[in-house]
Protein backbone atom coordinates (compact mmCIF):
# COMPACT_ATOMS: atom_id res chain seq x y z
CA UNK A 1 0.00 0.00 0.00
CA UNK A 2 1.56 3.67 -0.24
CA UNK A 3 2.91 5.43 2.30
CA UNK A 4 -0.12 7.79 3.46
CA UNK A 5 2.73 10.10 4.54
CA UNK A 6 4.01 10.75 1.02
CA UNK A 7 0.49 11.02 -0.62
CA UNK A 8 -0.56 13.79 1.90
CA UNK A 9 2.78 16.10 1.66
CA UNK A 10 2.53 15.85 -2.34
CA UNK A 11 -1.06 16.54 -2.68
CA UNK A 12 -0.17 19.37 -0.11
CA UNK A 13 2.45 20.79 -2.33
CA UNK A 14 0.37 20.32 -5.50
CA UNK A 15 -2.41 22.31 -3.70
CA UNK A 16 0.48 25.10 -2.76
CA UNK A 17 1.90 25.69 -6.06
CA UNK A 18 -2.06 25.39 -7.63
CA UNK A 19 -2.48 28.74 -5.47
CA UNK A 20 0.62 30.39 -5.67
CA UNK A 21 0.08 30.01 -9.57
CA UNK A 22 -3.84 31.45 -9.09
CA UNK A 23 -2.56 34.05 -6.23
CA UNK A 24 0.56 35.21 -7.20
CA UNK A 25 2.61 36.75 -4.03
CA UNK A 26 3.57 40.38 -4.61
CA UNK A 27 7.68 41.44 -4.12
CA UNK A 28 7.92 41.98 -0.96
CA UNK A 29 10.03 44.96 0.32
CA UNK A 30 12.52 44.93 3.08
CA UNK A 31 10.46 46.25 6.39
CA UNK A 32 7.75 43.07 5.36
CA UNK A 33 10.56 40.59 5.06
CA UNK A 34 11.82 41.66 8.62
CA UNK A 35 8.26 41.85 9.99
CA UNK A 36 8.22 38.20 8.47
CA UNK A 37 11.24 37.30 9.73
CA UNK A 38 9.60 37.85 13.40
CA UNK A 39 7.95 34.12 12.96
CA UNK A 40 11.31 32.48 12.27
CA UNK A 41 12.32 31.12 16.01
CA UNK A 42 8.84 29.39 16.38
CA UNK A 43 9.09 27.84 12.69
CA UNK A 44 12.93 26.65 13.71
CA UNK A 45 11.23 25.31 17.20
CA UNK A 46 8.26 23.40 14.81
CA UNK A 47 10.65 21.81 12.51
CA UNK A 48 12.60 20.72 15.29
CA UNK A 49 9.38 19.32 17.47
CA UNK A 50 9.14 17.38 13.74
CA UNK A 51 12.36 16.02 14.09
CA UNK A 52 12.80 15.08 17.59
CA UNK A 53 8.85 13.01 16.91
CA UNK A 54 10.37 11.42 14.56
CA UNK A 55 13.64 10.27 15.88
CA UNK A 56 11.90 8.51 18.38
CA UNK A 57 9.00 7.21 16.20
CA UNK A 58 10.28 6.71 12.62
CA UNK A 59 9.50 2.96 12.68
CA UNK A 60 5.52 4.10 12.99
CA UNK A 61 3.73 4.94 9.30
CA UNK A 62 2.09 8.49 11.26
CA UNK A 63 -0.10 10.33 8.46
CA UNK A 64 0.41 13.35 7.81
CA UNK A 65 -2.97 14.61 10.29
CA UNK A 66 -1.38 12.61 13.11
CA UNK A 67 2.21 14.54 13.59
CA UNK A 68 0.22 17.86 13.19
CA UNK A 69 -2.39 17.40 15.76
CA UNK A 70 0.84 15.96 17.93
CA UNK A 71 2.41 19.41 17.33
CA UNK A 72 -0.80 21.35 17.03
CA UNK A 73 -0.83 22.63 13.94
CA UNK A 74 -2.43 22.42 10.60
CA UNK A 75 -1.14 19.85 8.47
CA UNK A 76 -0.93 22.64 5.78
CA UNK A 77 1.40 24.63 7.74
CA UNK A 78 3.37 21.84 9.01
CA UNK A 79 4.63 20.84 5.73
CA UNK A 80 5.22 24.07 4.50
CA UNK A 81 6.82 25.07 7.43
CA UNK A 82 9.27 21.80 7.48
CA UNK A 83 9.84 22.31 4.05
CA UNK A 84 11.43 26.07 4.32
CA UNK A 85 13.06 25.17 7.64
CA UNK A 86 14.60 21.60 6.79
CA UNK A 87 14.68 21.76 2.90
CA UNK A 88 12.99 18.28 2.25
CA UNK A 89 9.88 16.57 3.02
CA UNK A 90 8.86 15.23 6.45
CA UNK A 91 8.56 12.02 4.59
CA UNK A 92 11.71 12.11 2.97
CA UNK A 93 13.22 13.29 6.24
CA UNK A 94 11.69 10.13 7.79
CA UNK A 95 12.86 7.69 5.34
CA UNK A 96 15.91 9.02 5.68
CA UNK A 97 16.24 8.33 9.34
CA UNK A 98 15.23 4.47 8.48
CA UNK A 99 17.86 4.07 5.94
CA UNK A 100 20.76 5.23 8.57
CA UNK A 101 19.46 3.09 11.50
CA UNK A 102 19.49 0.05 8.33
CA UNK A 103 22.85 0.82 7.65
CA UNK A 104 23.91 -0.03 11.33
CA UNK A 105 22.24 -2.82 10.97
CA UNK A 106 23.34 -4.39 7.35
CA UNK A 107 26.98 -3.42 8.35
CA UNK A 108 26.21 -4.75 11.82
CA UNK A 109 25.50 -8.66 10.12
CA UNK A 110 21.74 -8.62 9.71
CA UNK A 111 21.05 -11.38 7.42
CA UNK A 112 16.96 -10.56 7.01
CA UNK A 113 16.55 -7.98 4.75
CA UNK A 114 13.19 -8.27 4.49
CA UNK A 115 12.04 -8.83 8.25
CA UNK A 116 14.79 -5.25 8.59
CA UNK A 117 12.52 -3.76 5.95
CA UNK A 118 9.34 -4.49 7.90
CA UNK A 119 10.79 -3.78 11.19
CA UNK A 120 11.76 -0.63 10.28
CA UNK A 121 8.73 0.34 8.87
CA UNK A 122 9.12 0.08 4.89
CA UNK A 123 6.40 -1.59 2.94
CA UNK A 124 8.35 -4.26 2.03
CA UNK A 125 11.57 -5.37 0.82
CA UNK A 126 12.00 -3.75 -2.24
CA UNK A 127 10.37 -0.42 -0.82
CA UNK A 128 13.37 -0.72 1.43
CA UNK A 129 16.14 -1.43 -1.42
CA UNK A 130 14.84 0.98 -3.93
CA UNK A 131 14.88 3.28 -1.27
CA UNK A 132 18.63 2.13 0.30
CA UNK A 133 19.76 2.42 -2.92
CA UNK A 134 18.59 6.21 -3.62
CA UNK A 135 20.86 7.66 -0.82
CA UNK A 136 23.44 5.05 -0.24
CA UNK A 137 24.13 4.58 -4.24
CA UNK A 138 24.09 0.29 -3.39
CA UNK A 139 21.64 -2.51 -2.22
CA UNK A 140 21.74 -3.36 1.37
CA UNK A 141 23.04 -6.96 0.26
CA UNK A 142 25.96 -6.29 -2.04
CA UNK A 143 27.08 -4.26 0.82
CA UNK A 144 26.11 -6.70 3.15
CA UNK A 145 27.91 -9.13 0.81
CA UNK A 146 30.64 -7.21 0.18
CA UNK A 147 30.78 -6.45 3.73
CA UNK A 148 31.44 -10.53 4.37
CA UNK A 149 33.82 -10.91 1.81
CA UNK A 150 36.06 -7.90 3.28
CA UNK A 151 35.48 -9.84 6.90
CA UNK A 152 36.68 -13.45 5.32
CA UNK A 153 39.58 -11.62 3.47
CA UNK A 154 40.81 -10.32 7.09
CA UNK A 155 40.87 -14.09 8.15
CA UNK A 156 43.20 -14.93 4.93
CA UNK A 157 46.55 -15.45 5.68
CA UNK A 158 49.07 -15.78 2.97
Amino acid sequence: SPDKLFIQESMILVLERILNRIFPQPRRGMAQLEMQSLGQPAHGALARDVQSLLATRFQESLTLPEIAAELYVSPYHLCRVFRRQVGTTINRHRNNLRLRVALEHVLGGETDLSCLALKLGFANHSHFTRAFRLLFHTTPSDLRDSRSLREMSKNITV
